[in-house]
C-alpha cells in the first residue's frame, strides 16, 4: 500500500513524516509512504519559522491556474515515474498540501486518468484550486480581502461586488489620463486564484476519502466544503482536539487509524 504525502507550504517532507509518526505507528506496516518536497522555496510566516526548522518549501510557486497547472503536471509526471500510487495523504498546515491532494484526485477523475490514486486523506483540508479558468469560481478579491467569508452568494461575483466601488473612482481618473485605461482591465485569467466551491461545483469526488480537522481550526469550514466535494457515501471525517494540524492525542489517532483502514478496505474491495 504505496501513499504520496504532501506537505503544507512552507514546511517539508520530513516534518510531515515527524508530525504522522504517532498515527502511522497505528496503521499496517504494510503501508509505505513517499514524502515528496516542494520544489519552490518560501519565506515562511513567523508562527512557522519560530516552530519548525528549515528548508520552508512548497508545491506551488503561485495561488493562480497558472502555478496550479504547474503543480498539477509535476505531480503527474512524479505518479507516473514512480508510481503507481494507491492513495494522496495531504495536510494544510500553512496552506496548501491537503488542497493540492484534493485538486489532483479531482483533476485525475475529470481527465479520467487510468494512474489515479484510489483513496484521499485530508488534514485541515481547504477548498481546492482549479488548474484551468474554465471551471471554478474566481476568488482574488476573495483571497486578498475576505478569505473566511465561503457562502455562495459571495462567491458568485465577489470581484464586481466588492470591487465596484474602486473601479468607477479609477475610471473617472481613465478619463483624465487615457493611458492608465489599460490598468483598469482584468489580469489575465490564468494569472488569478479560482477555487471550486461545492455549492456551485456540481461533480463530487468518487472515491474513497478521509477528512480530518481540529475543533479549535479557525479554517475549519473551509475542510467541511472539502468534504461537501466528495461523494457522501465514499466519505468520512473526524474532528479532533487540536487546532490546524495533524492530530496527536492518542485517542484521536486511534479514531483516525481506523477511518483510514476502513478508506482503504472500500478503495480495494469496493465495499
Amino acid at each position: 500500500m504505496r501513499i504520496l504525502c504532501l506537505h503544507g507550504s512552507a514546511l517539508h517532507g520530513q516534518l510531515f513524516e515527524a508530525k504522522t509518526a504517532k498515527l502511522r505507528s497505528l496503521l499496517p506496516q504494510t503501508y509505505s509512504y513517499e514524502w515528496l518536497d516542494g520544489q519552490y522555496h518560501v519565506v515562511p510566516p513567523k508562527l512557522i519559522r519560530d516552530a519548525y526548522p528549515g528548508p520552508y518549501l512548497s508545491h506551488i510557486e503561485s495561488l493562480t491556474t497558472d502555478g496550479m497547472k504547474s503543480a498539477m503536471a509535476r505531480l503527474e509526471t512524479i505518479i507516473e515515474e514512480r508510481g503507481p500510487f494507491d492513495g494522496v495523504m495531504g495536510i494544510s498546515e500553512s496552506l496548501k498540501g491537503a488542497m493540492l491532494a484534493a485538486s489532483l484526485l479531482i483533476k485525475c477523475q475529470m481527465d479520467r486518468q487510468t494512474s489515479t490514486p484510489r483513496f484521499g486523506i485530508f488534514f485541515a483540508g481547504l477548498i481546492p484550486l482549479t488548474w484551468t479558468d474554465s471551471i471554478g469560481q474566481d476568488v482574488h478579491v476573495l483571497m486578498r480581502k475576505y478569505p473566511l467569508l465561503l457562502d455562495k452568494a459571495v462567491w458568485q461575483q465577489p470581484n464586481t461586488t466588492l470591487c465596484r466601488d474602486r473601479l468607477q473612482a479609477l475610471g473617472a481618473e481613465a478619463e483624465f489620463a487615457p493611458e492608465f485605461q489599460s490598468s483598469l482591465q482584468p489580469v489575465k485569467a490564468s494569472s488569478r486564484p479560482r477555487c471550486l466551491h461545492p455549492d456551485m461545483h456540481s461533480e463530487r469526488l468518487d472515491l474513497p476519502t478521509v477528512h480530518v480537522w481540529g475543533r479549535q481550526d479557525v479554517l475549519s469550514k473551509q475542510s467541511e466544503l472539502v468534504l461537501q466535494l466528495c461523494n457522501p457515501d465514499l466519505a468520512e471525517s473526524y474532528q479532533h482536539e487540536g487546532g490546524h494540524d495533524v492530530p496527536q492525542l492518542w485517542p484521536d489517532n486511534e479514531a483516525v487509524s481506523e477511518i483510514i483502514q476502513n478508506a482503504i478496505l472500500q478503495s480495494e474491495y469496493a465495499l
